[in-house]
């Protein structure tokens, strides 16, 4: 409609009868311009008192809002409607044909008409383009306050204080858990890559729900870090990198920290991606497509294993909190007991489950998934063969009360070399 002002979503429609009635909802394109673009002031011919259709003629008269002067109106317009649904729902650059021109002859005029979420671009650029402003200007100030230390002027209180705020900060960023190591802020970098691409390429998949593509930029995050998050946790692999030159590059010493940061990720993608999925179920069940709700959450695969999926991902993050693992618990009037670590250990094997549903829901997975498995099954055979060796128990002691230290020895004159950072498994 206007250029200056993009819409994001709006319709109207036109109700049977002699009255004309609206209904819109439109986050930037005020009402005026939805009944001008839907041409909702025309002339309606009625074969009965309940069947009436928008005229395709103008009203001769001037003092109407369907006049001569109004059609001109609308079909210089960029789009033209006979009336109907107008559906702008997300952003991204949409081709219009109009069945009349402003000789109202039977020629047609196309148009694009370019759909713009100005207010998010507004908010994210205005948010990251502050950040770096902030601190450019906090870096000048450093440097301007070190030249004059360096050429004998005195510092006053403001910028010794300032100084020790500063240098408070940056010591604060350099210990935290973000800068443990430069991988992290790649991870975190990449994971909004992946989102912004996501997002762009749901735009032409033709979901008209307003918040699809936001949930399929967390589904694009999710294929990869749902594969990457098994990389850390592959012992052969990790204990053969160390060995390597790639070991003193890779973070091999940090693997459960980044098997942990990666599991929050996945849950906090996870939670966006099914938040935004929701918001559209309800948005097709009372504006778009008429599906009910339940029909659309359980009545497809797709649901069905999302829900699944769900399922398996909240007792695998729920059973690996610390706290739970170090718990004990037993069944009343019986002797039976279990812990934590052992609830935690069988819960985990869920990840095969895990693995067929996220190739059933998602028809991008396997893709991603090719590399991440052939490694998972190659570590996963070497332990196999590895653990069928047979070892002879030598001595076995407690030298302290929480340490217990076994000496054994290889049988068959099989020749052992241990080498620093080697998991050992206890086959009991």
């Amino acid at each position: 409609a206007d250029s200056n002002v993009p819409a994001r979503h709006g319709f109207a429609e036109i109700t049977s009868g002699s009255d004309t009635h609206t209904r819109y909802t439109s986050m930037f394109a005020d009402e005026a311009t939805v009944r001008r673009m839907a041409y909702l002031n025309q002339e309606l011919d009625c074969v009965s008192a309940d069947n009436c259709v928008p005229s395709l003629a103008c009203d001769n008269s001037d003092f109407v809002d369907h006049s001569i002067a109004n059609c001109m109106v609308l079909n210089a317009a960029p789009a033209y409607f006979d009336g109907g649904l107008i559906r702008l729902d997300r952003p991204g650059v949409y081709a219009f044909i109009s069945t009349r021109n402003n000789a109202f002859g039977v020629q047609t005029q196309k148009g694009l008409l370019i759909v713009q979420a100005w207010k998010l671009s507004f908010i994210i650029g205005g948010s990251i383009g502050g950040f770096v402003l902030i601190v450019l200007i906090v870096l000048l100030l450093r440097w301007w306050i070190g030249a004059n230390a360096e050429a004998g002027k005195a510092q006053g209180p403001l910028s010794q204080g300032f100084l020790y705020g500063t240098n408070a900060c940056f010591d604060l960023l350099e210990n935290s858990v973000l800068f443990r190591h430069p991988y992290t802020i790649a991870l975190l970098i990449a994971c909004c890559a992946l989102w912004a691409v996501g997002y762009w390429q749901a735009l032409d998949d033709g979901d008209p729900a307003p918040f699809y593509p936001y949930a399929k930029g967390h589904g694009r995050c999710l294929d990869i870090l749902c594969n990457l998050i098994f990389l850390p946790v592959l012992r052969n692999l990790s204990s053969w990198l160390r060995t390597t030159p790639m070991g003193r590059v890779l973070p091999v010493d940090d693997n459960l920290y980044f098997h942990k940061l990666i599991g929050l990720l996945v849950a906090f993608s996870f939670t966006g991606h099914i938040t935004f999925h929701y918001i559209d179920f309800i948005w097709h069940s009372t504006t778009g497509s008429g599906k009910t709700l339940i029909s659309q959450l359980f009545m497809n695969w797709t649901g069905i294993s999302g829900h699944l999926i769900l399922l398996c991902m909240t007792l695998m993050m729920l059973t690996g909190i610390e706290k739970f693992r170090r718990q004990r618990w037993g069944i009343p009037l019986t002797k039976f007991k279990f812990s934590g670590h052992s609830l935690f250990v069988r819960i985990h094997k869920l990840w095969a489950v895990l693995l067929v549903l996220l190739w059933s829901h998602s028809t991008a997975f396997w893709q991603y998934s090719l590399f991440a498995v052939v490694l998972l099954v190659i570590d996963k055979l070497i332990g196999r063969l590895r653990g069928r060796k047979q070892v002879e128990m030598v001595a076995a002691h407690m030298p302290a009360r929480d340490v217990l230290h076994i000496t054994m020895r290889p049988t068959n004159g099989r020749r052992f070399k241990f080498q620093a950072g080697q998991y050992l498994f206890l086959h009991c």
